[in-house]
């Protein structure tokens, strides 16, 4: 799979896209196991392009060819570099797993879009139709595009309630909202804190991580460097935590690394009691 590896560095590298048109050259009709490698790179491209409207199209084929592509593997056929491809991506998928599959991807693509100030660009009308036409037919599916249409109709407090509602059929909603509050520019540094940990924690592990923790770090970024300098009165002792703040703000690191260290440092100046379990999972990302 030498084509798939120099097409894996050429996307990490951000070199193009020569690698990848040869790598898809060098597919054909009975190949049909390359699909899921070839899609999934292209997924990359387009959330990094923002052509965010053919998504759904590349998941039905990613899924699709997931049967022969594990059996490929089983028989050793493929082998891949750790990281190269996605554990989610290494198993056949039942219909609860392709939903979030596609969920966890077409969130991917909002928090590109919103990080951008690009949500007037998100494809919603074109999503619902693909989703019919490729067969994901599903109502929490519906429930979660019907919530991306109302969102920019709900308040603040309305988005709120909803990010801080813990049940588990709320999971998705939850960090919709989440992204949506962290978005904004006036909000109390209670609930930035709350959404900006809860997208940085669910990052972590996503299968598109790679294409998100940029976008998660910038709006983490410019909202605590906003909180810390220009509304450091809403902040228990501003004097001495604003300052540590803007540090970890202006740092040099990428990432959910910054994102974690700039919330570590945020830890302190808001009226939350924050789980151990949270903070450790912080401390370890600050430490990658």
């Amino acid at each position: 799979m030498l084509w798939n590896t120099l097409a894996n560095i050429e996307f990490e590298t951000k070199s193009g896209k020569a690698v990848f048109k040869r790598l898809e050259e060098s597919a054909n009709a009975s190949m049909q196991e390359l699909e899921v490698l070839i899609e999934y790179l292209r997924i990359g491209h387009s959330l990094r392009s923002f052509e965010m409207a053919f998504l759904i199209s590349c998941v039905s084929k990613i899924i699709k060819s997931s049967d022969v592509f594990c059996e490929k593997i089983i028989e050793g056929k493929f082998k891949f570099k750790e990281g190269e491809l996605p554990q989610e991506l290494l198993i056949s998928p039942d219909h609860s797993m392709k939903i979030i599959l596609l969920v966890h991807l077409l969130f991917a693509a909002l928090i590109i879009l919103v990080s951008r100030g690009l949500q007037r660009n998100i494809p919603l009308e074109k999503w619902k139709i693909d989703a019919n036409q490729f067969g994901f037919h599903d109502p929490n599916l519906e429930d979660w595009f019907s919530f991306i249409a109302e969102s920019s109709q709900k308040s603040l407090s309305q988005l709120i309630a909803v990010m801080r509602n813990s049940g588990e059929e709320e999971g998705e909603k939850r960090l919709l909202a989440a992204l949506f509050i962290t978005a904004l520019e006036v909000v109390n540094p209670e609930d930035r804190f709350y959404a900006d940990v809860l997208l940085v924690i669910t990052a972590h592990s996503h299968i598109w991580r790679r294409e998100i923790e940029d976008e998660i770090e910038e709006l983490v970024s410019k909202g605590w460097s906003r909180a810390a300098s220009e509304q450091s009165f809403a902040l228990r002792t501003p004097k001495i935590h604003a300052p540590g703040i803007l540090r970890a703000c202006h740092d040099s690191a990428r990432g959910l690394k910054k994102a974690a260290n700039i919330l570590l440092a945020a830890n302190n100046a808001v009226r939350l009691s924050v789980p151990n379990q949270i903070l450790t999972q912080l401390r370890n990302l600050a430490q990658e």
